[in-house]
């Protein structure tokens, strides 16, 4: 065989080796993709997994109804049930709170002086569950009405309304009179950011509240 001819052959041979890695590349991407696909979805069952176990939907149809009578955000109100007492219903604080809400005798109180529908109701009767959420919901409303800003509402249900009005008239907490740069108890700067946040995460998971709501 002349040089020329084994050159030929030489260089038909190495053509005919292209397809075959041509093909192991599309082979190694196919695989990639499955396994990202696999991967996805299973950092996706994970994520489900631990939204369900820790961000619950307990007393579901309590909640949507409260907040269909009351015009309130259900993931607001599950934000609060959440970050008050972790779906405890017998919890009580040191501040004598009861319930999912943490409902007090004074928030009983005015809840009863603006509507006859807790007429009858007792601070015990707090650790009922429906009456807890009702009741609850309906003092968050009435805190709807006295502020304009959701973040004021969330700091009055924990620190009282009478604290955060002074802090919307202190130019030092507020610039605008409505919403809070700075909230100076540190427990409640606390439970502003763990309400929103774990309302931010019904809002978007669970997609309960009404469509346009926030």
């Amino acid at each position: 065989m002349s040089s020329t001819t084994a050159k030929r052959s030489s260089a038909k041979t190495k053509r005919r080796k292209k397809p075959k890695n041509g093909a192991l590349a599309v082979l190694s991407i196919f695989v990639l993709l499955v396994l990202a696909v696999l991967l996805f979805f299973g950092l996706r069952g994970g994520y489900d997994t631990y939204v369900r176990s820790h961000f619950r939907l307990e007393h579901y149809d309590t909640v949507m109804k409260a907040c269909d009578d009351f015009g309130m955000s259900p993931s607001l109100v599950y934000g609060i049930i959440r970050t008050e007492s972790g779906f405890n219903e017998r919890a009580h604080s040191v501040a004598d709170a009861r319930g999912l809400m943490q409902v007090t005798q004074t928030g009983l109180d005015w809840a009863q002086i603006r509507t006859d529908e807790f007429d009858g109701v007792t601070v015990n009767d707090l650790y009922n569950a429906d009456i807890n959420i009702r009741c609850g919901v309906f003092l968050l409303s009435l805190l709807s009405e006295e502020f304009d800003s959701e973040q004021a509402v969330i700091a009055a249900y924990n620190a009282g309304i009478g604290n955060v009005e002074e802090w919307l008239e202190d130019p030092a907490y507020s610039s605008d009179g409505t919403t809070l740069h700075t909230v100076p108890f540190e427990e409640t700067r606390h439970y502003i950011d763990r309400v929103l946040s774990s309302k931010h995460i019904y809002q978007s998971y669970y997609q309960i509240d009404p469509e346009g709501e926030l």
